[in-house]
């Protein structure tokens, strides 16, 4: 990864390595954040995620700026090296089917579109992959929220890795509707799971998703049944 330097003109779009800005790419492989002693934080970004390839500077050459699935802008190195963890992706492939565009249509002017909630909700099993990848990668957090939601209406238990995961989302929100989707999937009253692992969906995300991950460990194979 590069180190960041502070730049004021972002006028580069092609870059060494040869992305160029405006492309997307895919992470290949999982990223475990570490902290400055490095130390995993908890926190990742997931196989699978898309990012955004971003104007570079003049000014700090050699550096490839990202946004990552979460909004937030990092930079990586520029050279080959990158390809080690991303992969250079067409635009049609991210968001080129049926469920897809269901998904990009969730909301329109901020309000949810029903038809649209209701029909992910009762499609077939073509509709679990696009639903976890917005859960986990949208930048939209009321897509992410409503993705959360869905999941647990579809009542399929095998959601419940990828909304543990949703657990370490920045959005209050999504947190709140992955873990009451959790506790649907796993046969708990609202609220329960929660009381019992004595969390709440105000903890901090690393709590939270640590907590639920080894309760569902241990009570794996029971859910599976439900």
């Amino acid at each position: 990864m590069a180190k960041r330097k502070m730049v004021r003109s972002y006028s580069l779009t092609k870059y060494n390595c040869g992305l160029n800005a405006g492309d997307l790419v895919e992470l290949v492989r999982t990223i475990v954040i570490k902290d400055t002693n490095n130390k995993p934080t908890g926190l990742r970004h997931l196989k699978g995620e898309i990012w955004n390839v971003l104007p570079g500077s003049k000014q700090d050459p050699g550096v490839v700026w990202l946004r990552q699935a979460d909004g937030d802008t990092h930079t990586w190195d520029d050279d080959e090296t990158i390809f080690r963890t991303f992969k250079k992706i067409k635009r049609g492939q991210k968001n080129s089917g049926r469920y897809e565009k269901l998904i990009e249509g969730l909301f329109k002017h901020g309000l949810c579109v029903q038809k649209n909630h209701d029909a992910l909700v009762k499609a077939d099993h073509r509709a679990f992959k696009p639903l976890v990848t917005a859960l986990l990668n949208s930048y939209d957090p009321l897509i992410r929220e409503a993705c959360a939601e869905i999941l647990g209406d579809r009542k399929s238990a095998k959601a419940i890795p990828a909304l543990i995961e949703a657990l370490l989302d920045k959005s209050l929100y999504v947190r709140q509707d992955a873990l009451w989707s959790i506790e649907r999937l796993s046969g708990y009253q609202a609220g329960a799971l929660q009381d019992w692992l004595s969390i709440t969906n105000m903890d901090k995300p690393k709590k939270l998703h640590s907590s639920v991950s080894k309760w569902y460990k241990t009570n794996k194979l029971y859910i599976q049944r439900i």
